[in-house]
């Protein structure tokens, strides 16, 4: 904070804030089409949160109960392999499809293998199936029962949607308390850094003069402004650390 200790000192002398900035508090603040963009996106996050975190939950206990008449009524029976192949992507599975006869009809399905099982099978191989002879379209390989979905992920799935949600939400509302009651102040921009991994962003660096005399360092994600230019900084008087500078990216004044 000594590098642009001159500057500072008589950032005030000659500084005008922008008209808009010099309506009384709480000013009359809109949204701007990004401020748009991140409300709406924060209201989808929170449907496919909830929605989702049910679905998996309802998924999850169809599956379960599955499970439990498998237990109880399901017979065994053996089948017959059609084919064995490997799913791609990133977590690639093991996988196969099967054909098996109960009650004079013939049934099929895929299952996802151990890699154990999976190895050593081939098209033509049999296989030992469990299927509900109430509904033998359901069935799975005897070795490999399906795991139903556990409680947690559909608390971890909405939980993540929900959270992304909020704080997408909490962006915009920050933005807008702090245009509404914010005071606007000279400042002077002391550096950019480039900040982050694969998607790097510019970190703007800034100082800004209080009307006390004090002086305050900031910090934003921004375009880079050379070193040395003055520019409007917007601060809550009640505590200078919560600033941003002008104009904002997600609102603004409201015309009047």
């Amino acid at each position: 904070m000594t590098m642009f200790a001159g500057r500072t000192d008589s950032l005030w002398d000659g500084w005008n804030p922008p008209v808009e900035l010099t309506r009384s508090v709480p000013r009359a603040v809109e949204l701007k089409g990004q401020g748009v963009v991140l409300v709406i996106m924060a209201f989808v996050f929170a449907a496919v949160g909830i929605g989702g975190g049910i679905a998996f939950r309802i998924q999850g206990v169809h599956e379960e109960a599955t499970a439990r008449r498998m237990q109880a009524e399901g017979q065994e029976t053996e089948g017959v392999v059609e084919r064995v192949w490997r799913s791609g992507g990133k977590s690639p599975r093991d996988m196969a499809a099967y054909h098996f006869s109960a009650g004079g009809q013939t049934y099929g399905g895929e299952a996802e293998l151990s890699s154990d099982h999976w190895v050593g099978l081939s098209g033509g191989s049999p296989i030992a199936i469990r299927y509900l002879p109430s509904n033998p379209k359901v069935s799975f390989p005897s070795a490999d029962p399906p795991t139903p979905v556990p409680p947690f992920v559909s608390l971890v799935f909405g939980g993540s949607f929900l959270l992304s949600s909020g704080l997408m939400y909490n962006m915009v509302r920050s933005a807008r308390r702090l245009l509404e009651e914010g005071r606007a102040a000279p400042g002077v921009v002391t550096g950019n850094r480039m900040m982050g991994g694969r998607n790097r962003k510019n970190q703007l660096v800034y100082q800004f003069k209080l009307q006390d005399g004090g002086v305050h360092q900031g910090r934003a994600s921004r375009s880079p402004i050379p070193d040395g230019t003055r520019i409007c900084v917007v601060y809550n008087p009640e505590n200078p650390r919560r600033n941003a500078p002008y104009p904002f990216g997600l609102v603004k004044v409201a015309e009047e």
